[in-house]
């Protein structure tokens, strides 16, 4: 469970990086918040389906 929070946090590091290069700042806070949107709701559905076993 901890390597997919790992790859995740990777994920959203080189992502930011590459919308920083490509549109500066604004990129980089419309990134985070599509990743974090995006691992929410990943996260909860993860969460649901091990609470169900």
């Amino acid at each position: 469970m901890k390597k997919i929070w790992l790859w995740a946090v990777l994920l959203l590091c080189s992502s930011s990086v590459y919308a920083h290069r490509e549109m500066g700042l604004g990129g980089i806070v419309v990134f985070v918040l599509f990743w974090v949107f995006i691992i929410a709701i990943v996260g909860y559905i993860l969460m649901a389906l091990f609470k169900k076993k």
